[in-house]
């Protein structure tokens, strides 16, 4: 009898065990949150599926840039760096790229593992910070809608750092927006953040002064024990903002201290602005024999007497651009005498870059060029600087027509038009956010629009240069209607 008893016990206690994790599952299932916990769970499967699908699906765009990434690749810590390093290019990428290589060969897939976890891990980011602020539904949403963005997908394809730049503005963005009171630990995180951006990107190091203001704005709306004063407060957010601005200056140095990379980027940077939108004047000294080229080069490129948004056209820039070469460690100055001498051309130029990144201009840019690439023209190898040892077959992906393809190209129309109402949207909610302080919106909406503006004050001319933010534009697009609904409920008055 005894044992009969402690059998059952026995048996009783193995089923109590059995039932634990139901009843976990039954506990989930009973709050309120049940449904946008299953939407997540939902939408990230939908991510997994079209992550597969194009993967499986679509083949690699290889560019001349991309020639020089796989380079950069090979001469990574080997005796060839830093001799033959472009100091255009900083060394996340490239080490990414070798790290890639290392595991699943020197081939396409290693590329598509690489970006599809850069893509991946950014909507991450992103999709964990709504749900911190408990907008389940907008998360959800916003993971199914980034996954199926066409020309998103198309840039995992391609053999370039856009996707890997979406990736830690969105970590910049996740770590701004995050519901901890402001401190020097939460800073330094950011200034992390920034510092290792700018070795992926390094047009990232210069929001470092923006996100410092963001970050102690932020302390504007905490609860304080003291009455507020405006002494008080700058004692408490001086080392904050100085943490946020500098350090990440103080991590770039070891690599920007090289005159090399000043060099290359007044080279490739500043002296292509001038001469991509032909603000540079004709008269310049720096031109010497290259001016009548340069003046033909804009009269050619011109459609009905006015230069295009993107500046002058067919590649004709490089021709002027290689003339002035030499003046790459001049490029500064060079910039700064141009504007002010022309500054009514300069502004046209930084309005004409803004159309171009804005979407509203015609689709003759990089963004549709890729895409049309990828989903049209079954990608394509082309030729590196004739220094690189050109590429063998292992980059070359032929696949066959897909659903998966043809789906993208339906869409990709109404994703261009949704990414220019994005960008709307994100310009209304930083006025909101501004009028609010509310610390969320801003870290939403402020640095992307500066991400933005900053390549247009450039006049860098390639719309591929904001596809890092067009992601984010969408996802604000998603978010503005909650914003406006908290909003108006904070006005009603309780009773």
């Amino acid at each position: 009898m005894q044992q009969d008893l402690q059998s059952k016990s026995s048996f009783h206690s193995q089923l109590i065990q059995l039932a634990k994790p139901v009843q976990i599952w039954a506990a989930r299932l009973s709050k309120p949150e049940a449904a946008g916990f299953w939407a997540n769970r939902f939408a990230w499967i939908f991510c997994l599926v079209a992550c597969s699908c194009h993967i499986m699906s679509l083949p690699l765009f290889v560019t001349f840039d991309s020639q020089w990434y796989i380079r950069l690749a090979e001469i990574l810590g080997t005796s060839h760096f830093p001799v033959e390093w472009d100091f255009l290019r900083t060394p996340l990428y490239p080490a990414m790229l070798r790290l890639a290589f290392w595991l699943l060969g020197r081939q396409a897939m290693a590329v598509f593992a690489l970006h599809t976890c850069l893509a991946c891990s950014g909507i991450w980011f992103l999709s964990r910070t709504l749900r911190d602020q408990n907008l389940q539904a907008e998360a959800a949403i916003g993971i199914a809608v980034l996954s199926a963005f066409p020309t998103f997908v198309a840039y995992q394809h391609v053999l370039m750092t856009e996707v890997g730049s979406f990736m830690f503005l969105a970590l910049i963005v996740s770590l701004l927006a995050r519901p901890e009171p402001c401190s020097l630990k939460g800073g330094f995180w950011i200034a992390f953040a920034v510092g290792v951006s700018y070795y992926y990107r390094s047009s990232f190091l210069y929001l470092a002064p923006l996100l410092a203001i963001l970050y102690v704005l932020k302390g504007l709306r905490e609860p304080r024990q003291e009455k507020f004063s405006l002494a008080s407060f700058g004692r408490r957010a001086a080392p904050q903002f100085a943490v946020v601005a500098l350090v990440p200056f103080l991590l770039a140095y070891p690599w920007q201290r090289r005159p090399e990379v000043s060099i290359r980027n007044g080279q490739s940077v500043l002296l292509y602005g001038l001469v991509k939108q032909g603000v540079l004047p004709l008269t310049d000294p720096i031109l010497g024999a290259a001016a009548p080229l340069y003046a033909k080069s804009i009269e050619d490129s011109k459609v009905n007497g006015v230069l295009p948004n993107n500046g002058l056209t067919n590649g004709r820039e490089y021709a002027v651009i290689g003339a002035i070469w030499s003046y790459g460690s001049a490029a500064s100055s060079i910039f700064i005498r141009s504007v002010r001498s022309n500054p009514a051309g300069y502004l046209q130029a930084v309005f004409r870059n803004v159309v171009v990144f804005s979407g509203f201009g015609d689709s003759t840019y990089d963004n549709a060029d890729y895409r049309r690439m990828i989903l049209y023209m079954n990608g394509r190898v082309d030729p590196g600087p004739s220094w690189i040892a050109p590429l063998g077959d292992e980059f070359r992906r032929t696949t066959p027509p897909s659903f998966t393809e043809r789906l993208l190209r339906k869409i990709s129309p109404l994703y261009d038009w949704l990414v220019r109402l994005g960008l709307i949207a994100t310009v209304l909610a930083f006025f909101i956010g501004l009028w609010r302080l509310d610390h969320v919106i801003l870290a939403f909406t402020a640095p992307v629009l500066a991400f933005m503006a900053m390549h247009a004050l450039l006049l860098l001319s390639q719309d591929r240069m904001v596809l890092p933010a067009q992601p984010i534009l969408l996802l604000n697009l998603i978010l503005v209607p909650a914003w406006l609904k908290r909003g108006f409920q904070h006005r009603i008055p309780q009773r």
